[in-house]
C-alpha cells in the first residue's frame, strides 16, 4: 500500500466522511509546457505526461490535506513556529485533533460540529502549511 498526499475541498471531505462519496476522478495525463530551444525561446511544445495519479492503485490510502484553525491567541504566528502537540487543531471539513504525542493520530470526528466554529478558532490556516 502507498500513502498519498492529495488535496480536497470541505465539502469533498465531507462526503467522505459520510461516506457519500467512495471515487474520485483526476486525469491521468497533463499538458506539460516544454521549451526544446531552452527557456523563453520560442517555440514553446506541449507535451502529455503522467500525472501523479497514473500511480495510485486501489487500497491505497490517501492522506487528505484541509485548512485548518488552531486557538485565535495563535493567529500572528507563523505555522512552522507554533509550539507542536500543545493544542486544538480544529478542521474546516469538521473535527479535530488535540494534544496528540508523536506519531499519533486520534482525530475526534464531532467536534467542533460541521458547520460550526467556536468563538476562540482563529484564522484559516491553508492546506499546504501544516506545522503542528
Amino acid at each position: 500500500m502507498t500513502d498519498i498526499p492529495i488535496m480536497f475541498s470541505a465539502p469533498m471531505v465531507q462526503a467522505e466522511i459520510d461516506d457519500l462519496k467512495f471515487m474520485s476522478r483526476r486525469l491521468a495525463k497533463r499538458l506539460v509546457k516544454t521549451y526544446p530551444n531552452g527557456r523563453g525561446n520560442p517555440p514553446t511544445v506541449l507535451v502529455e505526461r503522467d500525472a501523479p495519479w497514473t500511480r495510485v492503485k486501489v487500497g491505497d490510502r490517501l492522506w487528505v490535506r484541509e485548512e485548518w484553525r488552531v486557538s485565535r491567541k495563535w493567529d500572528a504566528v507563523k505555522p512552522a513556529d507554533l509550539p507542536p502537540r500543545t493544542m486544538t487543531v480544529a478542521f474546516d471539513a469538521g473535527g479535530s485533533i488535540a494534544n496528540q504525542p508523536a506519531g499519533c493520530w486520534a482525530p475526534d470526528n464531532g467536534y467542533p460540529a460541521r458547520g460550526v466554529r467556536p468563538e476562540w478558532l482563529g484564522k484559516r490556516r491553508a492546506s499546504m502549511s501544516i506545522g503542528v
